[in-house]
């Protein structure tokens, strides 16, 4: 679970970089986000930049979260020796 949660919050710590610059686009921060999952091995992630939509047209000092959400049942290495499920969640946020 360690693992899982390194690779979600360094492809957040990726996602929150690319926010914070202007210009950034909403839809190509989330698929570079899910890109690095995807090459990480991350499979069935959610990837949600919130409050969603208002990129574009928001102003300065505006609070903005990426959350991923990944199954951990799905995600985790090797064998498994006690039933896992659930989800695990990373979420970072940051004024822009």
């Amino acid at each position: 679970m360690v693992y899982l949660r390194q690779k979600l919050t360094s492809a957040c710590y990726v996602g929150m970089q690319e926010l914070a610059q202007q210009g950034s686009n909403e839809s190509q921060i989330i698929d570079n986000v899910r890109s690095i999952l995807e090459a990480r091995s991350v499979v069935a992630s959610t990837v949600e930049i919130l409050p969603e939509g208002v990129l574009d047209t928001a102003s300065m000092g505006e609070e903005f979260s990426i959350r991923i959400t990944a199954p951990m049942s799905q995600n985790l290495p090797g064998p498994v020796l006690l039933p896992v499920g659930g989800t695990m969640t990373v979420t970072q946020h940051i004024y822009r």
